[in-house]
């Protein structure tokens, strides 16, 4: 009896054991992780919630040894980084998510823990790998540049600032993204000289202000994305007419406009971006200004514009 009552109180004063040397531990870097490391627990065999270092490697893996887990996942929603730790050898292998995807989806994250510890698993993958980072399904892109815009049919060229700020889509299996952008292209005034009733030497300064709304689709490879869509345009057309004497007359009107675009984008790094676009639109209700009561400028019912400009997308992909 004295020896059965001595066994029965070294099991009760002994310290539980944390993990089994076939379990893993699966570890969230920071609090907003904890939803995902739960998931991640629920679909793995043999896993475990742990409290840990989690960004600090050398002292988690001191810290797993301890533990006695066999492998170790560490989840890190914020900045999208799922990895895999073997204490026993100190290998390590590890993906980078989208963070507003990690963030979104436990599931996603799972998927990507049991992918790492099938990597962890096999004994001819290297110490350290780093797949592809999958791309956010949905950025933001923006960009700004200097445009000239012809007439094809009139007599207006029309030097301008083109700006433009973009949401991208992005669906993680489609090859294509789809751009939905708005803009802005105010204009620099430009002196056309015209032949006045009288003989007398007189200029037109043309300015024309529209605000742009675009959707294209976008692909890519590598550095280079290329993109076509359609593209509406509404703004002001403004002609002021004058001479050695001073002003002769003004006019201001309303007009819009519709066409195509395409482009093209070369990516710098760190989200930055040259691109080089062309676009032709049409002004169904174009218009001959007049100067003392008779025709002088035609801004022309088609327009022909080229576009240089430099931007910057959020996410992995330009598309």
């Amino acid at each position: 009896m004295l020896a059965l009552a001595l066994v029965l109180l070294g099991l009760v004063l002994a310290p539980p054991a944390v993990a089994r040397a076939d379990e893993t531990a699966v570890v969230g870097a920071t609090p907003r992780s904890a939803a995902a490391v739960a998931y991640v627990v629920s679909t793995v065999e043999g896993a475990r919630e742990h409290g840990g270092p989690g960004r600090d490697r050398a002292r988690l893996r001191r810290a797993a040894i301890g533990w006695g887990a066999r492998r170790v996942v560490v989840v890190d929603v914020e900045t999208g980084f799922v990895w895999a730790m073997r204490p026993s050898d100190g290998r390590v292998v590890e993906r980078r998510m989208a963070p507003a995807v990690a963030g979104r989806s436990a599931y996603a994250v799972a998927v990507v823990a049991a992918e790492l510890l099938e990597i962890l698993d096999d004994a001819a993958t290297p110490r350290r790998t780093h797949p592809a980072r999958r791309p956010d399904p949905f950025g933001i892109v923006i960009h700004v540049g200097p445009s000239v815009a012809i007439a094809l049919d009139g007599q207006v060229v029309s030097p301008r600032v083109a700006a433009e700020v973009g949401l991208r889509i992005q669906p993680i299996a489609w090859p294509i993204g789809v751009e939905v952008g708005l803009g802005a292209t105010p204009a620099f005034g430009i002196d056309h000289a015209v032949a006045s009733p009288g003989g007398q030497g007189v200029a037109v300064r043309y300015t024309r202000h529209d605000l742009t709304g675009t959707v294209g689709l976008w692909g890519g490879r590598g550095r280079l994305a290329l993109g076509a869509g359609g593209l509406v345009a509404v703004g002001l057309a403004t002609a002021r007419a004058f001479d050695g004497s001073g002003t002769l007359g003004e006019h201001s009107r309303v007009v819009a406009a519709f066409g195509g675009f395409a482009a093209m984008r070369v990516r710098l790094g760190r989200g930055f971006f040259v691109g080089l676009g062309w676009a032709l639109d049409v002004t169904p209700s174009h218009r001959r200004f007049l100067v003392r009561g008779s025709p002088a400028l035609d801004e022309g019912q088609s327009r022909f514009a080229a576009t240089l400009d430099v931007g910057w997308f959020s996410g992995d992909r330009l598309r």
